[in-house]
């Protein structure tokens, strides 16, 4: 039995409770932590992944409990930004993958009162995934070529300008008495052998009535106990480019964003303009983000050092331009260092984000600016 309560060794990452002043993030405020568990096999080495894609369990199990065209593409667009920001680099799955992964529910049960614990499906690395038929013989080379084409890991462009902002607020939508409990699990495997070798199994309760919305945050703290690539083949992120953190976020399950969740207090002053904690970004350079990986946010900030890159950010219903500017690359490290895959110990990356901070401009980045760990990026726009 996986607790919920606050402070328990399950809690790997959580929003507090919604309080009486709402913020950008109040829509992933869980009822209690997410519970998270994790199994690895023995085969597991993390020192030699550096590219993965993602695939629809789906596609392959009768039984799966995300069905195509329920929200399956979108928990795996949030899985495959989730292994962006650990620095891992997707690819399409016909070119070679490190690894692969997908992602399953127990489908979420609402309408009951919340739970004072949590019970956790008991999944084991080699025999998580309950298939119709092997893997080796549905992800061959030509059914790779095939599957390639199907867009997995990817969401559509809205079809018109207005989908371009902030939709409507599911917490207008709540009712007394009518929380939402779930859990996902996440499946890595070998991407030549196909072997399973890493198990995340988490859930939570939510008050948002939509796993799309609420789930996030448990895919968030599964994916922050997966250990990250070598430093030295790792993506900088944004916290390391220019001291400001962000994930991909939804309020809606149609549109997402890049959201900022963090602001290095340390630095430089010229770092970026009017920009503060919870902001949501519409665009970068012109150019419109909604719906686009991390990845590809991360391209659009990633310029030359010191050159202004200019950022229009929606703040609780406000249009802002602004600007963000690109540093230096850290302090080159010594090899072993480089070479050396991360291996924090299970939850200490532990953040809290307050569910009731509405003016707060800098939150605390518990991992530093390098090595940051997974952070829970969900906004609220609209209703407040």
């Amino acid at each position: 039995m996986a607790k919920l309560a606050a402070g328990g060794a399950a809690a790997a990452l959580f929003l507090a409770g919604c309080g009486a002043t709402r913020h950008n993030l109040s829509p992933l405020a869980l009822v209690g932590p997410p519970a998270v568990r994790t199994d690895r096999s023995p085969d597991l080495d993390s020192a030699k992944f550096y590219t993965f894609s993602v695939f629809p369990v789906s596609k392959f199990s009768s039984t799966a409990g995300l069905k195509a065209g329920s929200y399956e593409d979108e928990m795996l667009f949030i899985v495959r930004c989730a292994f962006e920001a650990r620095g891992f680099t997707f690819v399409a799955v016909n070119e070679n993958p490190d690894f692969l992964v997908t992602v399953d529910t127990d489908m979420p049960e609402a309408g009951a009162p919340p739970p004072t614990s949590l019970q956790l499906p008991e999944r084991k690395a080699g025999n998580a995934l309950a298939l119709d038929a092997p893997l080796s013989g549905l992800f061959t080379p030509e059914l790779r070529q095939q599957y390639a084409g199907l867009g997995w890991g990817a969401l559509p462009e809205p079809d018109d300008m207005k989908g371009l902002f902030p939709g409507k607020s599911l917490l207008d939508s709540l009712k007394p008495g009518q929380e939402m409990r779930g859990t996902l699990t996440i499946v890595v495997l070998d991407g030549h052998n196909l072997n399973e070798l890493w198990v995340g199994v988490g859930g939570g309760v939510s008050a948002v009535p939509s796993f799309k919305v609420a789930g996030q945050a448990i895919i968030w703290n599964m994916v922050n106990e997966f250990p990250r690539p070598p430093m030295a083949e790792r993506r900088r992120s944004a916290a390391e480019l220019m001291g400001i953190d962000y994930r991909i976020c939804t309020n809606d399950g149609v549109r997402y964003y890049p959201a900022i969740i963090g602001l290095d207090p340390k630095r430089p002053s010229n770092a970026s303009g009017d920009i503060g904690t919870y902001d949501v970004v519409l665009a970068v350079g012109g150019e419109t983000v909604v719906n686009r990986p991390y990845s590809k946010v991360m391209h659009r900030l990633g310029g030359p050092p010191g050159i202004q890159i200019n950022v229009t950010l929606w703040r609780l219903g406000e249009q802002i331009n602004t600007y963000v500017v690109p540093q230096p690359p850290p302090v080159q490290q010594d090899a072993a260092t480089i070479l050396a895959p991360e291996q924090s110990a299970p939850g200490a990356n532990r953040i809290s984000i307050p569910a009731t901070a509405p003016n707060l401009k800098v939150l605390k980045m518990g991992c530093g600016v390098v090595g940051i760990g997974v952070l829970i990026a969900i906004f609220l726009i609209g209703g407040m």
